[in-house]
């Protein structure tokens, strides 16, 4: 197994958590080199205790959908800045979160080209999707 076999497995492990297909695979790795990668990769984060930061939101995720209250996500509003980026993994963390807040406003470029991204057409009930320039305008004149 070279480096770049690492990092193709790398990036099965990201696309999976960012999909939430936990049966994604990436037809050209071999089963017994994915197992024995997952296997290393899972003993080497519990020898030395990290979480790589690709993980969080799986993480994040996973308390949120399997605790009932969780201290500290009650915020007033939340902001969601390059809403056109985010991916499945991303959108039902902030669905659960919203779910806790007042309310959530997406903000989004206005370009055409990055606006016929992966997510946007997806909003949750509850929220709004706003441009930046509506937003700064509505900030400037509650701010002065």
């Amino acid at each position: 197994m070279g480096v770049r076999d690492v990092d193709n497995l790398m990036r099965e492990m990201a696309a999976k958590w960012e999909s939430l297909d936990p049966d994604f695979k990436d037809p050209d790795i071999p089963e017994e080199i994915r197992n024995l990668f997952v296997g290393v990769f899972n003993d080497h984060c519990r020898v030395f205790g990290y979480t790589l930061l690709s993980e969080l939101p799986e993480l994040l995720r996973g308390v949120l959908r399997d605790y009932e209250r969780v201290e500290g996500i009650d915020y007033d509003l939340m902001l969601v800045d390059e809403y056109q980026d985010l991916n499945a993994c991303d959108l039902e963390v902030l669905r659960r979160l919203g779910a806790a807040s007042r309310s959530l406003v997406w903000a989004m470029t206005t370009s055409p080209s990055t606006r016929s991204g992966r997510h946007t057409r997806r909003v949750f009930g509850g929220s709004r999707t706003i441009t930046w320039e509506r937003l700064s305008t509505t900030l400037r004149s509650v701010t002065g």
